[in-house]
């Protein structure tokens, strides 16, 4: 492993290769890893960020049973960027694969496997969840957990791919909990999704824009009356909520997942302006946006 000393952040190049030794910091201080080429697999977990540190990493690959945890229950609020990142479980028992607690995470341009009965993100009071231009995607029941209070999921040009929400905000009052939604696309293979829509909490906000809700089943797509949609495309609902209109996505390979968009989607050149901030300028694959007249909707581009 190198080390470069740069201004005001010092900056770790690892080396392609396997490494097991985690990556730890627990200080009030700022790093920066180039991980291109290089694989983590220590004992769990293979990152631990605590105590106030900002820490960013690109390009790691990461094979582990436990991947990351961020913060802590006290002290200063820490943050962790992930970046180009490729993360697959190893799937030891029903593991959490990133803990969040009084942390900012953050992670990006990243495909995240998910083994069974995986937790992708756990998160507690004071967590920050953002992901954009990720795929996340398993074989069986996976969930992003929330438990606690003034936690924030934010989703932008993401794919997920049988992963649920399971959220329990513990909030009595402002400023509350809250999970945006925009320019996505969440597949479910069977009945039961869960969007958030049925939570009931003080202060609890959901909100889907310009994404695309799509049971691969006839089901339900969303249940529960707690969302707000803006301009969302459900493959199914009885009772479509307003915000939304209820169509075949036209993907171009649902079975072999593959979610891009046929020409003849009604997705195509659909999208309207954000008004929740979930604006965006590329998709998942990283195509600018808009290909045509205007943006689609959902996790991809439809390139003519």
């Amino acid at each position: 492993m190198l080390a470069t000393q740069t201004f005001p952040a010092p900056t770790i190049r690892m080396l392609p290769g396997v490494f097991t030794t985690p990556i730890s910091l627990a200080t009030p201080s700022v790093l920066n890893v180039v991980a291109t080429g290089a694989s983590l697999a220590p004992n769990p977990p293979a990152i631990s960020i605590s105590g106030g540190a900002e820490v960013t990493i690109r390009g790691l690959t990461i094979v582990n049973e436990k991947v990351a945890t961020c913060g802590g229950a006290s002290g200063a609020i820490s943050s962790l960027l992930l970046k180009d990142a490729s993360i697959t479980a190893l799937g030891i028992g029903n593991t959490t694969l990133i803990d969040v607690s009084r942390c900012r995470l953050e992670v990006s341009a990243s495909e995240l496997s998910l083994a069974a009965s995986s937790v992708a993100f756990s998160l507690a009071d004071d967590a920050v969840l953002g992901l954009d231009r990720v795929h996340l995607h398993g074989n069986g029941s996976h969930y992003i957990f929330a438990a606690g209070s003034r936690f924030t999921i934010e989703i932008t040009n993401s794919l997920f791919f049988d992963v649920r929400f399971s959220l329990q905000p513990a909030d009595t009052g402002p400023p509350g909990s809250r999970l945006n939604v925009g320019s996505s696309t969440l597949i479910y293979p069977g009945a039961g999704a869960d969007h958030g829509c049925e939570v009931v909490a003080p202060s609890y906000l959901a909100r889907y824009e310009n994404s695309i809700l799509a049971p691969l089943t006839a089901f339900d797509a969303v249940r529960g009356p707690n969302c707000t949609f803006s301009n969302t495309l459900l493959s199914f609902q009885a009772i479509p909520p307003p915000g939304t209109v209820v169509a075949d996505p036209q993907f171009v390979d649902a079975a072999a997942r593959d979610f891009h968009l046929k020409a003849t989607s009604p997705a195509v050149d659909m999208a309207v302006p954000s008004i929740f901030g979930l604006g965006s300028t590329t998709d998942l694959d990283g195509t600018p946006r808009p290909q045509g007249a205007k943006p689609d909707i959902g996790a991809y581009e439809y390139k003519p």
